[in-house]
């Protein structure tokens, strides 16, 4: 290695860790990183919203750290290594090109600093892609078990690995009758079974809501145009365009280049298309990065004047990312942000210490806020949870049921509407609503079944489960709220007294209140002033 090239790596790798751990330890954690926190705190081969191994990263972080560092160290460190390992797949003939682009990657300065699903995806993306490498020139045993152990963590770190897997595997269906393939299918396999296990545990819970309840949101045209707006700049003011110039230009044949660049055009459009089905966020293309850099750092290298435009690149981008990083650490003020639902996280310290003064002892439940119980949890050490209705969506504390803890409890409750109950809390945008002897009802489901259907009449047969545990009396009435929803707007809401039967059964008539379109009916036990629960799974009608 040439003096040039060493010193090149020892600044990159002493700045990287000296910004990152610094920032990591001064910057109040993200919603979402508190949400994976309390993930950590109850290690499983699962999660509502992600594989398990954000939570496992920041459960062994948290353990050298009791801090926001320590949720952050592991993730810092896989953002390291990701660098070092898309070096050694690049081989740059320019150091200082490839880390000149490396710094100038607006999202990558996000991801390798929070404890995001996305760090460890792109670490394990990137090990995978330098073991396809080696397994390339050598598809044997050893190199195929390599390739499927980088493979089934890359799954095990965020479902956007599908993705990225089946785009590689695509791009070289020829290896597909080596052994060191079905070794790789192996080792997926088996580092999968036990998360696919807690997927039938939880009826395939989260799959469900990313696939059907996530994409409830009717098409606009918007969705497409800002999605490809938004990715020729997510990368950087100006890196995003340096690649899909050079990804475009690219003439390089070997089986690498090939895979990279079906890796970089088919993950955008993959997404593209998806747009039509729903909105995107922009960071899912992130994976995008890893082609992007290797075919822009040799594009760079190509031309005469390469070191001076990496170098131009990194000065347009290093001011705005400095800029947004002493933002988020409070040193400079940036009133536009200040006014964002998404800069919350900064004053989240001082809020749930304001609201744990205020509710004591009892436990609080954030409705609809698995972002704010997050939050309350990690800040004071004291229970809370989401309360989760069908005007918002279902999370981890569905799965957990926590708040059937608090049953019969005295509870705190945050709404996260106007309601003309309790009081505002001195100090924060909330409000708080004392509820004794809490019910919890949102946890006893309801299974539903169409019987019989007549034009837009349907006659529906609702089970109750669990009741019995809550109300022991039999032939009741029970107020049950009816919910019709269009894509995700509520179109019409009612109550009906139902009386069930000796085995917790009510047959109860249905009208659909827009005639000629497909509508989702929600079926709730309603529970005074709070809004309907999701007690089970919709009908389509």
């Amino acid at each position: 290695m040439s003096s040039s090239k060493s010193n090149a790596a020892v600044y990159f790798i002493l700045f990287y860790c000296i910004v990152q751990c610094i920032q990591g330890y001064y910057t109040p954690l993200l919603d979402d990183e508190a949400y994976y926190w309390v993930y950590s705190e109850q290690l499983a081969w699962g999660y509502f919203d992600h594989p398990p191994i954000i939570a496992l990263l920041i459960n062994l972080g948290y353990k050298l750290f009791a801090n926001t560092l320590g949720v952050r160290i592991l993730s810092i460190l896989l953002g390291l290594m990701t660098v070092l390992l898309l070096k050694r797949i690049i081989s740059p003939k320019s150091d200082k090109i490839f880390y000149l682009l490396m710094s100038s990657l607006t999202l990558f300065h996000a991801v390798s600093c929070f404890a995001l699903p996305d760090a460890p995806l792109l670490f394990f993306t990137a090990a995978m892609l330098y073991f396809f490498k080696q397994f390339i020139d050598s598809p044997d045993l050893t190199n195929g078990s390599l390739l499927g152990v980088s493979s089934g963590l890359m799954l095990l770190s965020k479902y956007h690995g599908l993705i990225i897997l089946l785009l590689v595997m695509l791009s070289n269906l020829k290896y597909a009758k080596t052994r060191g393939f079905l070794a790789a299918v192996c080792c997926i396999v088996i580092l999968c079974l036990p998360h696919l296990g807690w997927q039938i545990e939880n009826t395939f819970a989260p799959l469900h809501y990313h696939f059907i309840e996530r994409s409830q949101e009717a098409y606009s045209p918007l969705f497409s145009v800002q999605y490809l707006i938004e990715q020729l700049f997510i990368l950087g003011p100006i890196t995003g365009i340096l690649f899909f110039i050079a990804c475009f230009k690219n003439k390089e044949e070997d089986a690498m280049s090939k895979t990279l660049s079906n890796l970089f055009w088919g993950g955008y459009i993959f997404f593209f298309l998806m747009s039509f089905k729903g909105s995107i966020e922009a960071h899912w293309t992130l994976f995008c990065i890893l082609p992007g850099i290797y075919f822009g750092t040799k594009y760079l290298e190509k031309k005469t004047n390469g070191s001076r435009i990496a170098m131009t690149i990194f000065g347009f981008s290093i001011i705005p990312i400095t800029i947004i990083r002493l933002y988020l650490l409070g040193l400079v003020s940036l009133p536009i942000l200040d006014k964002l639902d998404a800069t919350r996280f900064l004053s989240a310290p001082q809020q749930m210490e304001i609201i744990s003064n205020t509710v004591g002892k009892n436990p609080v439940g954030f409705m609809n806020s698995y972002q704010l119980a997050s939050q309350y949890q990690f800040y004071t050490k004291k229970p809370a949870f989401s309360s989760n209705n069908i005007m918002g969506r279902r999370n981890q504390y569905s799965i957990w049921k926590s708040s059937e803890l608090y049953r019969d409890s005295t509870i705190v409750l945050i709404p996260n509407y106007p309601v003309p109950y309790g009081k505002i809390i001195e100090g924060t945008p909330y409000r708080k609503v004392i509820i004794p002897n809490f019910k919890a009802v949102e946890h006893y489901p309801i299974e539903s079944r169409c019987t019989s259907q007549n034009a837009d009449f349907y006659r529906v047969e609702l089970i109750l489960r669990e009741y019995d545990k809550f109300n022991s009396h039999p032939n009741q009435e029970v107020s049950i709220t009816i919910s019709w929803f269009d894509n995700q707007v509520l179109v019409h809401s009612e109550v009906r007294q139902l009386r069930f039967d000796q085995e917790l059964k009510a047959q109860v008539t249905l009208v659909k209140p827009i005639p000629n379109i497909t509508l989702r009916c929600y079926f709730s036990i309603k529970d005074g002033w709070l809004p309907p629960g999701f007690n089970g799974k919709y009908l389509e009608f």
